[in-house]
């Protein structure tokens, strides 16, 4: 019958996932869905057809790098600006900064 189908179908993707399913039961804060990321971006998406004619593969790389810096700032409530001014200013300047805290995620304002 198709309930037996269905079931059948959803137990099977249970099991194919069951890895990635298992980090979600190891972090409770872990989100079940990727409707954050897919939101977040949007934005990119959006400026595809502006990007079509960007010059070179390099440069598409590049800008998807900050664009992904963006959003990610967004993303924890990082002003991008403020971001961007210190990730430049350890790179130019060769502060002694750790790689790790010039992630958005780790950044402190």
């Amino acid at each position: 019958t198709m309930a037996n189908a269905l079931m059948r179908k959803a137990a099977n993707y249970t099991i194919n996932q069951w890895k990635s399913l298992r980090n979600i039961f190891k972090d409770g804060a872990a989100e079940i869905s990727n409707n954050l990321c897919e939101q977040r971006m949007k934005p990119v998406k959006l400026l595809l057809k502006n990007c079509m004619n960007i010059g070179s593969e390099a440069a598409a790389e590049n800008s998807a790098f900050i664009f992904s810096l963006i959003e990610s700032c967004k993303l924890n409530d990082i002003d991008p600006q403020d971001y961007l001014k210190h990730l430049f200013e350890c790179i130019l300047h060769g502060k002694d900064c750790n790689k790790e805290a010039l992630l958005p995620c780790f950044y402190k304002t």
